[in-house]
């Protein structure tokens, strides 16, 4: 839970080792990058470090916590309702969702797409370049 990991961290603070609790924020930072369901954990641990940082006064260590922060984006979704057997459209629902710098699932979608725009650019008249 991400609670435990922020507390651990805190501990090893409270106790001046800051080296220690670095390990700790970042052990959990690739736990809970391994858990893409838990991103909104994740997103707590990375603020919680961040301020830890913040406080610390170490700018280097700041300006690397802030690399990782992710960016908020507002997606949506297909909402369907079940009555019994049947299956129906409910209209569209907004949610906010978490995209990391480090997510590498997010640049798959990215090469299909520059693919695409490639393969349309060679496919019009004018332009002579095989695929």
């Amino acid at each position: 839970h991400v609670k435990v990991w922020i507390s651990y961290a805190q501990f090893e603070q409270q106790h001046e080792n800051y080296e220690r609790m670095r390990e700790i924020f970042q052990d959990g930072d690739r736990h809970f990058k391994e858990n893409p369901e838990l991103k909104e954990e994740r997103v707590m641990l990375l603020e919680t470090w961040r301020d830890t940082e913040a406080k610390l006064g170490d700018k280097e260590q700041l300006e690397k916590v802030n690399l990782k922060m992710p960016k908020r984006v507002k997606k949506q979704r297909k909402i369907k309702i079940t009555e019994g057997e049947e299956e129906e459209d409910a209209g569209w629902e907004e949610y906010y969702d978490y995209v990391f710098p480090d997510d590498t699932s997010q640049f798959k979608n990215l090469k299909i797409l520059q693919k695409a725009h490639l393969w349309k650019k060679q496919m019009e008249p004018n332009n002579n370049t095989k695929p």
